[in-house]
């Protein structure tokens, strides 16, 4: 085991702001941790009411544990050529780690090269059911940006969203889409096109392993 097995278990079995999660796999070590995750034991490693409270969350991660099947998921990720990012990667976004909890990873597909490009990068988000003129807006500031060679990051939804990821496109620039769920579901379905392209030019983000929804 490594650690990015490891801490693709964690991904998968906790949610992304877990406090006990994190505790627990700073107190062991992410490695260790998952270890000891992955036995039948009961016996808690931490003592006092930390220890209690991590007890408690058990139950939920080994029930996750159990449906997720985490050993065969890694390099079925890795061989359809995607990645599964760890704080130790060059290409880790280092905004995360100013986060209270760090995610334990980060699921990627796309093109890499829009992760090498993501320091000054520039967030465009906003309402779904934005105006016309939002969207028009949007779309220019992202165009304007690609120009100066500068990632626009937003989520995947109608409106600002997908008006922001167009603009970039259309300017011949990368972006980034940052999904709240996993990324063998794309949300929304109706983006699909959107969001093939935007893996040509840049990349899709989530804290939220294949088959998971959003916490």
């Amino acid at each position: 085991m490594d650690e990015r097995e490891a801490r693709m278990g964690w991904a998968m079995v906790a949610e992304p702001a877990d406090a006990m999660a994190h505790l627990l796999t700073e107190k062991l070590g992410v490695i260790e941790a998952w270890a000891w995750l992955k036995t039948e034991s009961s016996a808690v490693p931490v003592t006092g009411r930390e220890g209690k409270e991590i007890a408690s969350r058990l139950p939920a991660w080994r029930a996750r544990l159990a449906s997720c099947k985490v050993d065969a998921l890694l390099p079925k990720w890795l061989r359809a050529g995607h990645r599964f990012l760890i704080p130790s990667d060059l290409n880790w976004p280092l905004d995360t780690d100013s986060l209270e909890a760090v995610p334990f990873g980060l699921w990627f597909i796309g093109n890499e090269k829009v992760l090498e490009a993501l320091p000054g990068s520039v967030a465009l988000v906003g309402a779904r059911a934005a105006t016309r003129y939002g969207e028009q807006v949007a779309t220019q500031l992202a165009y304007e940006l690609s120009q100066k060679d500068v990632v626009t990051i937003s989520g995947g939804a109608y409106g600002i969203d997908a008006a922001a990821h167009r603009g970039a496109l259309a300017g011949g620039g990368s972006t980034l889409s940052v999904q709240a769920g996993g990324l063998d579901r794309l949300y929304p379905q109706l983006n699909a096109q959107m969001f093939s392209q935007i893996q040509q030019e840049g990349g899709i983000l989530s804290q939220i392993g294949p088959g998971g929804a959003s916490f």
